[in-house]
């Protein structure tokens, strides 16, 4: 039987296993069912929060929006699959399939459709814009906005990139690219400071 408090539970078994987890709110389909002892999680929508069991502090709006998180703490996926896998903490995914594969990558804040959507284990990275940051894995320490900037960047860090289609081929590390398509076609290119409409777009190997 539940001793938990203050929980609101609307929908087909919305709390179902909850024990003593206390200040949740549920609804959808099976949201926040095999949480036990969580509190303050938010679910609302299809399998919000599913296999949540002890993490705290969440709010997942959307279908599919943190539902395999099992321990993750403060982390916020709005919109349909984002942030769905993973035990990782402070995460902020705001739109379609943002932060998608997350598994174990903390403090990053992805905004946009496909925003940092294969991540990782990749931390402190901060995407917006759709398809900002789309492949990357495992790089660290990155800033981009704008459509498709650093998107095909896999485990690369310390990045900055402003402007749609910066450093959007880049498999390099600690470059400033500000302007549209900047540093563009940087492929293996590092260390570089580029401001301007296209600028250093074909430093391949600068």
């Amino acid at each position: 039987s539940s001793t938990g408090n203050n929980n609101i539970a609307l929908g087909y078994q919305t709390l179902y296993c909850n024990t003593i987890g206390s200040n949740n709110i549920a609804q959808g389909y099976k949201s926040l069912c095999l949480n036990t002892t969580g509190a303050y999680n938010i679910g609302i929508g299809y399998g919000t929060l599913k296999s949540n069991t002890t993490g705290c502090h969440n709010i997942a709006i959307g279908c599919g929006a943190l539902q395999t998180a099992a321990a993750s703490i403060h982390n916020i996926g709005i919109g349909y699959g984002a942030l769905p896998s993973g035990n990782s903490c402070y995460n902020i995914g705001i739109g379609f399939c943002a932060l998608n594969t997350n598994s174990n990558g903390n403090l990053n804040v992805a905004i946009g459709y496909n925003a940092l959507c294969a991540n990782t284990t990749g931390t402190n990275n901060v995407a917006i814009g759709c398809a900002a940051m789309f492949v990357n894995t495992n790089g660290s320490n990155n800033l981009a906005i704008g459509y498709g900037a650093l998107c095909s960047t896999y485990f690369n860090s310390n990045n900055f990139a402003a402007g749609r289609g910066a450093l959007s081929t880049v498999q390099c590390s600690n470059n400033f690219a500000q302007g549209y398509q900047a540093m563009h076609c940087g492929y293996y290119a590092c260390n570089n400071f580029a401001s301007g409409y296209q600028a250093l777009y074909l430093s391949i190997y600068a």
